[in-house]
């Protein structure tokens, strides 16, 4: 399990992982509704963009 998920299973607001882990809390909230919706390996990178 990596930070971003344990941070989420504490009930840590998006900002505090964010600030956390140097993402935005949006990135945040799209990670948590990722692993809602399709479990731990879900939110995986998926490299990088553009």
């Amino acid at each position: 399990m990596d930070a971003g998920t344990a941070m989420s299973e504490q009930k840590a607001r998006p900002s505090q992982v964010a600030r956390q882990l140097r993402v935005s809390p949006k990135s945040v909230c799209r990670w948590r509704r990722l692993w809602r919706e399709g479990g731990v390996r879900a939110p995986a990178s998926r490299g990088p963009s553009g």
